[in-house]
């Protein structure tokens, strides 16, 4: 304790505490929202506001709020934001395409429609022209190439094309193969009746010059001692009299007359028909020929007819080897 001026002692005072009032004990108000203001120890209010022993009280009024720089925490009414590295990562497949990014169509926009789609698109309905379908196919799987590297209608014109283009080569084809299918068809039959049921010649009635090698015959009778008339020709299969064994002709020029014809007739029936008769069937022919026997026959025919006649009645069947 120290003197006072008037002599009275005084209590010793720390270089922090405000001057003693003797009027009574004062209490300085604590700063308000100070950190460094305890509390005090109980009810009793003589503790408010005074150090305790050993410590020093400081006014922390003006220094800076220490809990200030920490936010406040969130409120249910509050939006919450991520902010840091992880910002953006989820755009997620709904985000717009970015102008000249990895989404975005680089290709040629061209205005109008394909030309060679139209071109196939035509081609592929008049498919019927001769290889108009030929070039529809072609001509569409062109301009579908080219509508991958630019943007352009005519799509649909070119796979039109090359659909109608295959359409009409399938159907040329398919017609093709019934045609050959049905021509096979009809050879076969043709073919195996011709050989099962031969078909033999009808009768009919022929003049001399109308026979050739092979043909069977009725008639031929003499007209005017020497001249033979109309015959009828019939299928050997049939009963008849005569049979053409071969013809041919006489050395042209001006006619010989009768005797020498008949001798070259005889000469050349000999040479040429006899071979040619079959030998068991000798006993039932015999050899004749017919001949021009005048100037007007020669000049319309030189031919001689070489025959084999039955000998008695009719035969049936040729006497040809």
């Amino acid at each position: 304790m120290s003197p006072s001026p008037n002599g009275e002692d005084t209590p010793p005072s720390s270089p922090s505490q405000p001057p003693h009032d003797a009027s009574g004990p004062q209490v300085p108000p604590a700063p308000a929202g100070s950190p460094f203001t305890a509390p005090g120890p109980g009810p009793d209010a003589s503790w408010s506001g005074h150090s305790l022993p050993g410590t020093t009280a400081v006014d922390a009024s003006g220094s800076p709020d220490a809990y200030a720089s920490f936010p406040e925490p969130p409120t249910a009414s509050s939006p919450v934001t991520y902010a840091g590295s992880y910002a953006g990562s989820y755009a997620g497949p709904y985000a717009g395409p970015v102008p000249g990014g990895a989404g975005h169509d680089q290709r040629e926009h061209r205005p109008g429609t394909n030309g060679l789609a139209i071109a196939a698109l035509c081609c592929g309905i008049a498919g019927f022209v001769p290889f108009a379908s030929i070039v529809a196919i072609v001509l569409g799987i062109v301009a579908l190439n080219q509508l991958k590297k630019v943007v352009q209608d005519g799509r649909g014109m070119a796979v039109a094309g090359i659909v109608l283009g295959s359409l009409w080569i399938v159907g040329f084809g398919a017609l093709i193969a019934i045609g050959i299918a049905t021509d096979s068809g009809d050879s076969t039959a043709s073919g195996s009746s011709k050989s099962s049921t031969p078909t033999a010649p009808a009768a009919h009635v022929a003049t001399i010059d109308e026979l050739r090698a092979g043909d069977c015959f009725d008639g031929g009778a003499i007209v005017d001692s020497h001249d033979v008339g109309d015959v009828t020709v019939v299928p050997c299969t049939s009963p008849h009299t005569s049979q053409v064994i071969t013809v041919f002709e006489l050395p042209a020029g001006r006619y010989p007359g009768e005797d020498k014809v008949v001798a070259a007739a005889e000469k050349g029936c000999s040479e040429k028909a006899d071979p040619l008769v079959r030998e068991d069937r000798m006993t039932q022919v015999e050899p004749y020929y017919i001949y021009p026997s005048d100037a007007w026959t020669w000049a319309h025919s030189r031919a001689i007819q070489c025959t084999a006649d039955a000998t008695s009645g009719k035969v049936t069947g040729s006497v040809l080897k």
